[in-house]
């Protein structure tokens, strides 16, 4: 599934990886079929958090234009998530 294979390649160790792996999370989410599902909504959270924190600038912008995106689209599942956003 595309949605795990853009997950796995967000990491602080390899930020190139990480840089192409949330550009393509933030183009599979405008699609929505994916934030609808409570595990993958999970994965994808967690994911774009430690995103926010790879020290590069190009991912963190990415990830948090990302999280904007969510939040516009899907602002009803993001109660579980707003502590975290602060």
């Amino acid at each position: 599934m595309i949605l795990n294979i853009l997950i796995e390649n967000i990491t602080p160790d390899n930020v190139a990886a990480s840089r192409f792996a949330v550009a393509g999370l933030h183009g599979a989410l405008c699609s929505d079929q994916f934030f609808r599902m409570p595990a993958e909504r999970l994965q994808i959270m967690t994911c774009l958090f430690m995103a926010c924190s790879i020290d590069d600038v190009e991912v963190r912008w990415i990830a948090i234009r990302t999280l904007v995106e969510v939040v516009k689209q899907d602002y009803d599942f993001m109660e579980d998530y707003l502590n975290d956003l602060t």
